[in-house]
């Protein structure tokens, strides 16, 4: 009878065999399964992280941009105040830089025209002495 327990051991160790193979080809491709959803969740996740970079990089630089242009406008602002404080005191300037122009013009004009008058004394003078010479020199000589 012993060599009945040999076939029934050999039997029984072919169906473990196959049923270890069985379960161990069940347990690669339960494996090769979880690797792969493993894989898609890393994927998915990649995506994922990429996806809120980049939407953390938008709001960044429309954030950037945003005060960006506020500033420039500020600055628009402080620039075009400052422009007009400056013409509101230079306004008063100019107004007496012009006043102080035409007083000039006007003294030059009076100036010329006493130079003038000067000139024209001047050469009266100079003809009433020659003619008083011109009598002298006459009576002198004569």
């Amino acid at each position: 009878m012993a060599p009945k327990k040999q076939a029934k051991s050999s039997d029984s160790q072919t169906k473990e065999s196959i049923s270890r193979s069985d379960s161990q080809s069940l347990d690669a491709s339960q494996d090769v399964d979880y690797a792969s959803k493993i894989n898609e969740a890393v994927k998915v996740k990649n995506e994922s992280a990429k996806e809120k970079r980049r939407e953390c990089k938008k709001t960044i630089l429309a954030d950037h941009n945003a005060r960006v242009e506020k500033l420039h406008s500020n600055i628009e602002q402080c620039v075009q105040k400052h422009d007009e404080e400056i013409r509101a005191i230079r306004r008063p300037k100019v107004q007496q830089l012009v006043e102080l122009v035409n007083q000039k013009r006007e003294l030059e004009v009076r100036v010329d025209k006493c130079q003038a008058e000067i000139e024209q004394a001047y050469l009266s003078t100079a003809q009433q002495l020659q003619v008083a010479f011109d009598g002298r020199v006459e009576e002198m000589n004569g």
